[in-house]
């Protein structure tokens, strides 16, 4: 009895385990996006083999209190830099993230954001 559910504990361990393998493996398997440039409040990014540019449209802070700023300070920080896919499946956002979402871009970290219109996509030869 006692090594049955030894055996069996173990099983879904393993299989626990190799899901959260999976999940990791799909992490890195994302594409990442390349902050071009910043300027005049546009980002060019590039993504996918397309290239997005997208008109800033504020940053926002949730802690302690929720805040919009007019300017894009992390897009700022950020050009020459590759962030990866936020994949939404860790809501800590540690790390610097960058996503698409209904003709929108966005960058996220921690309990800031910041959002940009997309004004055009071009696919990158």
């Amino acid at each position: 009895m006692v090594t049955s559910l030894i055996t069996i504990l173990m099983t879904a361990g393993l299989l626990a385990g190799s899901g959260q393998v999976a999940q990791q493996k799909k992490k890195l398997d994302l594409p990442s996006w390349f902050i071009e440039s910043y300027d005049g409040g546009v980002i060019t990014v590039k993504h996918a083999g397309k290239t997005y540019k997208a008109k800033c449209e504020g940053h926002h802070e949730y802690k302690p209190k929720a805040t919009v700023y007019p300017t894009c300070t992390m897009a700022i920080y950020s050009v020459g830099r590759v962030l990866p896919q936020a994949t939404f499946d860790d809501l800590r956002f540690l790390v610097m993230q960058m996503f698409e979402f209904w003709g929108s871009l966005g960058i996220r970290e921690k309990d800031e954001v910041e959002t940009f219109t997309i004004t055009s996509v071009t696919t990158n030869p």
